[in-house]
């Protein structure tokens, strides 16, 4: 397993690092309590130079995996829809 590593960077952006690679996650934020709703559909390829790579259902699987578990315990929850 590639190591993963997540921040919410906007209102509407989560950028995942997977490995040597990163995806941006589209979603919407809420603040009381603080909420980022990550959209799974937009979550279908790697940002350059691995754009024309897309995110396979194994790596998605890891990556929402260890995001939502990790999250749980933070200042921002993430929900995957």
């Amino acid at each position: 397993m590639e190591s993963i590593n997540f921040e919410v960077i906007t209102r509407g952006t989560l950028i995942v690092y997977y490995g040597n690679k990163k995806a941006i996650i589209r979603g919407e934020a809420t603040f009381d309590p603080f909420v980022f709703y990550a959209w799974i559909d937009s979550f279908t390829h790697w940002e350059n130079p691995y754009e024309e790579i897309p995110v396979s259902k194994k790596e998605k699987e890891e990556i929402i995996d260890y995001i939502v578990s990790y999250s749980q315990n933070q200042k921002v929850k993430v929900i995957f829809e």
